[in-house]
């Protein structure tokens, strides 16, 4: 399981880039959002830490890499 990780100032800019229509972007959204972003509410404890602030290549790039060291760890056992 892959935790995709952003500090609060990606996370606000991404969330600002939405659409108007799009989760996210109402107030009340935005504090729920926020909330749980500094709390780490429902945070899976044993995922793989992704620093998504880097370009969504460099992001999709660790996850296939990170992918096949689990899978090579797994056919070990």
């Amino acid at each position: 399981m892959f935790v995709l990780e952003v500090d609060l100032d990606t996370l606000n800019r991404r969330l600002d880039e939405r659409p108007e229509n799009e989760w996210g972007r109402k107030k009340s959204e935005r504090e729920l959002i926020v909330r749980l972003h500094q709390i780490k509410e429902d945070i899976p404890q044993n995922g793989i830490i992704i620093d998504a602030t880097a370009p969504i290549k460099h992001v999709v790039d660790e996850i296939v890499r990170q992918s096949g060291e689990d899978k090579a760890n797994n056919s070990k056992n």
